[in-house]
């Protein structure tokens, strides 16, 4: 079986971002499937990129751990304009379609979005070569956009709801991260047997809880020996929300002084907004971070007291799969949602961390004060983390999972 993955922002562990498509590559070489990634630069490392070979202009070749690997020059990074975004976009699902429609001897495309637009080679591949897709809802797009007043037009908006439709319907399966998902899913389709869930994972392996010894030791290292220390990784964009913690640390700063920070690891479109926000209002318990690579970023994890995922105020972002989210809990973490649904649902459920119903600011800030003050919730909370990441988010169990879903589908 040979399957072709595609997927605009792939990376490694040596990246700076969510590596599904990487485990789960990986993992279906290893159980003898080929596999041919196409790919852009925008996630790879510099010496991945150094090493790749130029095979043609502007297609470059690397294997990565059995993975093939093809790189098309489609250039990508948080900071983009939404309008240099889509060119983006589109540049590559141009340069990917002429790339797939000459890969030989494919018995399965498997699409991951976003962007949306990562179906167009599939479908080409599809309609000419009679090749079947598997399309990962990783977001809903075009409905997230819409929801953040992003994509206003109202013929734009009926055009590409027309074009999620036209997918799913095309689609011989579809992996959703979310139940949520699903159910939005099973609304268009009529089919509920179409689409399995297969929720973003946790690296077991990677993210570990320290020992009391270690983690005293680099907290001393970082400076938060002292501190209670709420961690954010990952990207600071419109849809992360994350203006909404600056009344908290106001109020927490005026309440507890610096012992309650906040460390914000990464980039964005709305990173440069945060940093004069917390000038202007003279924060001291809220500090930036660079981002990180995957590897460095499990090392400082465990070291933080709660790993914060947080969204703006729509209800659609509910229905997300945060990778962070599985990278606290594999680190043993207590989690901290500034909103609801699925997750909250699975947090308290599993007493592994604590969500708010209907945005509500009131409760979050009772959240951080509770975890705050009972260290032995935070004990708990975080055991129960590192043991819901194993029991039930494991790289090798949701690989397994697609993986018999997509052989299905052939």
């Amino acid at each position: 079986m040979h399957i072709a993955y595609l997927h605009q922002y792939f990376a490694t562990p040596a990246g700076k971002t969510g590596t599904r498509s990487y485990e789960f590559a990986k993992r279906w070489v290893q159980a003898g499937i080929d596999v041919t990634v196409i790919t852009s630069r925008a996630q790879l490392s510099e010496d991945e990129l150094a090493s790749a070979e130029l095979i043609k202009n502007g297609i470059r070749r690397i294997v990565i751990d059995g993975i093939e690997v093809l790189i098309v020059e489609a250039d990508y990074h948080q900071t983009m304009s939404y309008t240099a975004r889509i060119k983006s976009f589109m540049q590559f699902s141009i340069a990917s379609s002429k790339v797939l429609l000459k890969l030989k001897n494919i018995d399965l495309v498997y699409a991951t979005s976003t962007p949306l637009t990562i179906a167009i080679p599939a479908i080409v591949k599809y309609k000419l070569h009679k090749v079947p897709f598997v399309f990962e809802v990783r977001d809903l797009w075009p409905l997230v956009p819409i929801a953040l007043g992003v994509i206003k037009n109202p013929i734009a908006k009926k055009m590409l709801l027309s074009f999620e439709r036209y997918i799913y319907k095309q689609a011989k399966g579809i992996v959703a991260l979310s139940p949520d998902m699903k159910t939005y899913i099973d609304k268009i389709t009529g089919s509920p047997a179409k689409t399995i869930v297969a929720p973003n994972c946790a690296d077991i392996d990677l993210f570990k809880p320290l020992s009391p010894e270690q983690r005293n030791k680099l907290r001393a290292k970082l400076g938060w020996s002292d501190k209670f220390v709420i961690v954010h990784s990952g990207a600071m964009g419109k849809v992360n929300g994350l203006y909404r913690i600056i009344p908290h640390a106001r109020w927490l700063q005026g309440e507890f002084g610096d012992k309650i920070i906040f460390v914000l690891i990464g980039e964005g479109k709305e990173k440069q907004h945060l940093t004069e926000l917390v000038k202007q209002h003279d924060l001291h318990n809220i500090v930036f971070m660079n981002p990180l690579a995957k590897r460095q970023l499990a090392e400082l994890l465990p070291a933080a007291d709660v790993g914060l995922v947080s969204v703006d105020r729509i209800k659609e972002l509910e229905y997300n799969s945060a990778n962070k989210l599985f990278d606290y809990l594999a680190s043993g973490l207590p989690v901290l949602l500034n909103y609801g649904g699925w997750q909250k649902e699975l947090l308290e459920s599993n007493n592994a961390g604590l969500g708010i119903e209907n945005f509500d600011e009131d409760e979050f800030k009772r959240n951080i004060v509770k975890l705050y003050e009972d260290c032995n919730l935070r004990e708990t909370m975080g055991k129960n983390a590192r043991q819901l990441a194993q029991s039930e988010f494991s790289r090798d169990l949701i690989a397994e999972r697609i993986r018999k879903f997509i052989e299905k589908k052939c």
